[in-house]
């Protein structure tokens, strides 16, 4: 395996894992204690330098003690942790990792997959390295398969959120709350005095309504010219009027 960058320096991670099998630890459980500290973002300087991720991610990736991690120490959580933070990152390239991790300890590799939010990351060269170790590994085919079925899944959803989006594009920030009010108060509000009532907890499809508001609202305030935020009584008046009258006396 090898990466676009080598280090010179002592192994911080080889010399830990070296000290615990010296105070008589197993090898897996010193390749765990090796796996922690690199999740914890140790070493923190080298000498009186601060440590870039990148240099911690070489380091550990490039160590003795990855190239010669067992198969029952890829297992433990924290080498598939590990492995979730090299798929989640993109500067770091280790040759051979993946595929090697897949020949030997296909399920771990499944596991970091799933922890490292690459599905929704299909650009990254991580998901191009899964899809080659796909090639010779069934399951790992099947994952990357499931990936893909997500992917277009995921697209779908953010284009009708964008779609239904759009339809409010035209509203000011006042006119949105204006609707988004209204709404609440017919949809939302009596859920929640009812559960009150009933000594219920707010249903989850009503707290995800509440939290689809708010982004709207922080979206509609981002976007919105400056100039509409200045309100007065004239504003308002012809905002209630285009968009609370109607519904108010029913003329739509």
């Amino acid at each position: 395996m090898e990466a676009s960058d080598t280090t010179t320096q002592r192994n911080y991670y080889d010399d830990l894992a070296r000290r615990a099998v010296g105070h008589g630890h197993p090898l897996e459980a010193a390749i765990e204690q090796a796996a922690s500290a690199y999740l914890d973002g140790k070493p923190a300087t080298q000498g009186k330098r601060k440590l870039t991720r990148r240099e911690r991610d070489s380091q550990f990736w490039l160590s003795r003690t990855v190239k010669d991690c067992p198969t029952s120490a890829w297992s433990t959580e924290p080498m598939v942790l590990a492995l979730a933070r090299y798929l989640s990152q993109e500067q770091l390239a280790v040759e051979g990792l993946i595929n090697a991790v897949a020949r030997i300890a296909p399920d771990a590799l499944i596991r970091a997959v799933r922890y490292s939010g690459l599905v929704l990351n299909q650009e990254s060269p991580r998901r191009a390295e899964l899809t080659l170790a796909g090639e010779s590994c069934p399951a790992v085919r099947e994952l990357c398969r499931v990936l893909d079925i997500f992917d277009q899944a995921h697209r779908l959803r953010v284009k009708a959120v964008q779609t239904a989006r759009d339809r409010l594009t035209h509203l000011s920030a006042f006119d949105f709350l204006v609707y988004a009010s209204l709404y609440a108060f017919e949809c939302l509000v009596g859920k929640d005095i009812a559960a009150m009532k009933a000594g219920q907890a707010t249903e989850s499809r009503t707290e995800l309504a509440w939290h689809a508001i708010n982004d709207l609202l922080a979206w509609k305030l981002e976007t919105a010219d400056e100039s509409s935020l200045r309100l007065n009584d004239a504003s308002i008046g012809l905002s209630l009027a285009r968009h609370l009258r109607p519904i108010l006396f029913d003329e739509c």
